[in-house]
């Protein structure tokens, strides 16, 4: 037996009152609303008792939309349903006089003929008002009540004044008629009448607090403002029946007053703290549903969960820059840029549209443009108070808003701007040519930086977005362990109630449950929709302002949180083991080079070249080449007509590749150099790590010629600043096999890699297990894989099979590898385009090279079988013969396509790691 309480079932007249308010208040309810309402009444009556308990207040809820939105018929309705007993005041005084019941007449007159189809009962008390015959006074007086009521639901505000002062003047201890008479008047804007009325009824009973409530709205209209603040103290404090008055107040006091007024209504010590709870959560809701289009930084990124002063500190930081975007007016019929889950998104809203989705704008627009530079006394403010109590949550935040108004001033001109920075700009005039800063405005954001932060535009736009990045660095660091909690997905649930909505007679499918997420999954897609924003924009700062080496930087910074975010799906993974691989992470991917450090490790026959791609309104690749002599940054644009790597990607990996080879117009946006040294390091980001640079054009024929002799390619930048230790031939090598279909011809490769290394430990069919492979790796010099591989998408991991087991990117880092590591399997990087739920954000090859492989040939793709024989036979013909790793992949790679042009045979191979010979 169960020790819940049971609950009824709802009446019949409930279910009709819920469908009726749902229907009249659809125009007005958000869409949320409609559908979180819609389902629960389409689970009641379907039965499903674990309803019951919802439905009087979800009522209540609707009742205060029906009251705040003008339809007090529909409010008194709900009333007469939720509290069926309340009472009614009826006339007992003295009897009327002669002139008394003229004004009564008179009232009735007015009524009938102001009002259509009365009942019947009022037009006979009017006519025998009229011709003098007898109305008891009772009937007279109640009956100015009901006119009152019905002038109301006909929403005649103009005859309900009249009617209760009338009513009132014979019942003054009417207080609910008082309560009438004051929300009438405020619907006439007689602020201040209604205002004397909702004192009558704290007279006769100071404990009603929708008065206390509804007077704050008044002396909210006549700029009463602290008098509005303690007046809806007072109605909190009361305990009241006021379920809406969390999300009532904050929708009322924003528009008028900002984000950080009802911030610091939350802090008023005198706030019960029930209602400060309630507050809160209305205030983080208002500002979610703020960040339409631009205001995604206003949303809390996961992390651990956070204690003492924080979650306040923070939900005022976030106000405050609500309130600065709240200062950005969007232009309507004019594009505005957004972001969702997926990506960007664009839209052109009409006024309509936008006062609707931009609620929270200054009613009439700003009196002025907005002004930055106060902006920025704000920011640095809000810094010293968010670094005080160590808000991490908001203080990314913070950072990116000051970064991306010294950005917007960087950017004057530029036809392609990112959200929101486009609307933290000063004043613009639109051109043709992108947006025209105005002048003035912009020198004084320029004046405020230097005076303030002794630096330029440049310089102080780089300082907050490595902050920023750095901060949401550290919030990610602040976690424990994988997060194992199955968790809905809000979105996903809101879609699939809104099908059962659609279709209110369908019945409840038990077998189509919403499907639950693990919740380090949502937090590693959330983390990379965090800070996505944040390092393109610190990229652009630096191109903006041309400082290669903060380009650099962003880029080392962003390829270590991409291997740390990677490691949130590693959902399965002991805490101990998951720490360990962050650590070896950590110390790996060194986030901060200096160029010259890079220049003077290149040598005189190196090229490397940095890529980094990044989307505003279409696809953008960014590339930084390097060589010891200088350093050059680019951006071109991807041409959408012709060639777009993005879309040949996602059309099926190297199976979208031309058989005739890679075509020039694929090669356009990556802006190779003109001159190519001896050796090409590339550094791909995104999806260009699934792209066969090797194989572009150019890079083919200067191969083909000699003039590049070596291909390699670097999971980050920093890398190339680890000191280089000589890599003499191997004397030992573990060959690793494991073939149950038969079909990847073992017994070739390891022929193959005998012609290379005369000691050579086999492990194969069951001998290839986990452990054995986890004993061996110390003990040799080379490890060769023949096997299959394929991703784990619970995990979003690579993964090779083994006899019994799989080895992981975690098994390999926790253990010591060989110096040269060979991957002939099928296994490549996957086709996911968002980094942190990608195997190409790290996999495999990046985890021999974290535990500490100087090289590692592996694949881009799935290796077909023919390829994997011919390439292995090639590469160790190549490094018998005294060739260098990198050297000898080139040279294997040119023996494939002497017989094939095809890339998908030909290229799939590539080395990772050192290029030093």
């Amino acid at each position: 037996m169960s020790d819940l309480p049971s609950v009824a079932p709802p009446t019949q007249q409930q279910l009709s009152l819920f469908e009726l308010l749902l229907t009249e208040l659809a125009s007005v309810l958000s869409s949320e609303q409609k559908t979180v309402f819609g389902y629960t009444l389409h689970q009641l009556r379907c039965g499903n008792a674990a309803f019951f308990g919802d439905v009087e207040r979800s009522l209540r809820v609707l009742a205060e939309e029906a009251h705040g939105h003008g339809r007090p018929d529909l409010w008194r309705k709900a009333l007469a349903v939720l509290r069926p007993d309340a009472p009614v005041p009826h006339y007992a005084g003295p009897p009327l006089t002669a002139a008394q019941r003229r004004v009564l007449g008179s009232l009735y007159d007015l009524s009938v003929a102001e009002l259509a189809d009365l009942p019947l009962p009022f037009l006979r008390v009017r006519l025998n008002l009229r011709d003098g015959r007898p109305v008891p006074d009772e009937v007279a007086v109640d009956g100015l009540r009901g006119l009152a009521y019905e002038a109301g639901d006909r929403r005649r505000s103009d005859l309900v004044v009249p009617l209760l002062r009338a009513y009132l003047a014979l019942l003054p201890d009417a207080w609910p008629l008082w309560f009438n008479l004051g929300n009438h008047l405020g619907y006439l804007s007689k602020f201040d009448e209604a205002i004397a009325a909702y004192d009558e009824v704290l007279r006769r009973n100071p404990a009603h607090a929708w008065s206390w409530f509804n007077r704050g709205y008044r002396h909210d209209e006549l700029g009463h403002h602290d008098r509005a603040k303690a007046d809806w103290i007072e109605a909190a404090r009361l305990g009241c029946d006021l379920e809406h008055f969390p999300d009532t107040i904050t929708r009322r006091m924003i528009p008028r007053h900002g984000f950080t007024a009802v911030a610091l209504l939350i802090l008023d010590p005198k706030l019960p703290p029930n209602q400060r709870r309630q507050l809160t959560r209305a205030l983080r809701r208002a500002l979610d549903d703020s960040r339409t289009h631009d205001g995604w930084y206003l949303s809390q990124p996961p992390g651990q969960p956070r204690h003492d002063a924080r979650p306040l500190v923070t939900l005022l930081m976030h106000a405050a820059l609500a309130d600065i975007r709240r200062d950005s007016r969007p232009e309507p019929n004019r594009p505005v840029y957004g972001r969702n889950a997926t990506g960007y998104t664009t839209e052109v809203p009409d006024e309509d549209e936008l006062r609707r989705k931009h609620w929270y704008l200054v009613p009439g627009g700003p009196s002025g443009p907005p002004d930055r530079p106060a902006h920025l006394d704000r920011l640095e403010a809000l810094l010293r108070r968010g670094k005080q109590y160590d808000a991490l949550e908001a203080l990314w935040a913070v950072h990116y808003v000051a970064g991306a108004i010294a950005l917007s001033c960087l950017m004057n001109g530029v036809v392609d701007w990112p959200t929101p920075v486009k609307r933290l700009a000063v004043s613009a005039e639109v051109t043709p040519e992108g947006p025209d800063l105005d002048e003035q405005e912009l020198a004084a954001v320029a004046d405020w930086v230097r005076n303030e932060a002794s630096t330029d535009l440049a310089g102080y736009a780089l300082r907050h977005f490595r902050s920023s990045a750095d901060t949401l660095r550290a919030l990610v660091l602040t976690t424990e362990g994988p997060d194992t909690r199955l968790v809905i997905d809000s979105d996903v649930m809101l879609r699939q109630m809104a099908r059962m909505v659609a279709d209110p007679n369908a019945p409840v499918d038990p077998d189509d449950p919403v499907t639950p997420r693990l919740g380090s999954t949502l937090r590693a897609e959330s983390l990379w929709w965090f800070v996505e924003p944040v390092y393109r924009e610190w990229v652009l700062a630096a191109h903006y302002g041309d400082r290669p080496e903060a380009r650099l930087n962003a880029l080392c910074h962003a390829r270590q949180f991409n291997a740390l975010a990677a490691t949130e799906l590693w959902s399965e993974l002991p805490t101990t083991t998951w720490r360990a691989c962050r650590n070896r992470i950590l110390a790996a991917y060194n986030p901060d080079v200096a160029l010259k450090d890079v220049q003077a490790r290149l040598g005189l026959d190196t090229t490397l070249i940095d890529y980094y791609t990044y989307e505003i309104c279409g696809e953008t690749v960014s590339q930084l080449v390097v060589t010891s002599g200088g350093a050059n940054a680019t951006c071109r644009d991807v041409d959408l007509r012709a060639g777009e790597l993005k879309a040949m990607i996602q059309a099926g990996q190297a199976a979208a590749f031309p058989a005739t080879g890679l075509s020039p117009q694929v090669e356009h946006p990556l802006c190779l150099p003109d001159a190519l040294t001896r050796t090409l390091l590339f550094v791909p980001y995104g999806y260009l790590r699934q792209i066969p640079l090797h194989a572009l054009p150019t890079v083919r024929e200067a191969l083909d010629r000699g003039e590049v002799q070596r291909v390699v390619y670097l999971s980050t930048v920093s890398s190339i600043l680890q000191r280089p230790s000589a890599v003499p031939k191997a004397r030992r090598a573990l060959f690793v096999g494991h073939d149950p279909d038969e079909d990847l011809g073992l017994d070739d490769d390891l022929a193959n890699l005998r012609r290379y290394v005369d000691d050579v430990t086999v492990l194969t069919g069951d001998a290839a297990t986990l452990d054995a492979v986890l004993a061996e790796l110390p003990k040799h010099d080379l490890a060769h894989f023949a096997c299959h591989g394929d991703i784990d998408f619970r995990l979003a991991a690579g993964y090779l099979e083994l006899a019994g087991g799989r080895l992981y990117p975690w098994d390999v880092m926790s253990a010591t590898t060989p110096r040269t590591v060979v991957i002939n399997a099928c296994l490549g990087v996957s086709v996911e385009r968002i980094e942190t739920t990608s195997d190409g954000a790290f996999g495999l090859h990046d985890a021999f090279l974290v535990a500490g492989a100087r090289h590692v040939v592996g694949g881009l793709w799935e290796i077909p079988e023919w390829t994997a024989r011919q390439f292995a036979a090639s590469l160790y013909r190549h490094l018998a013969e005294g060739r260098d790793v990198p050297a000898a992949v080139a040279d294997a790679q040119r023996d494939l396509r002497k017989v094939t042009s095809d890339p998908f045979y030909w290229a799939p191979h590539a080395c990772f790691g050192e290029w030093r010979p």
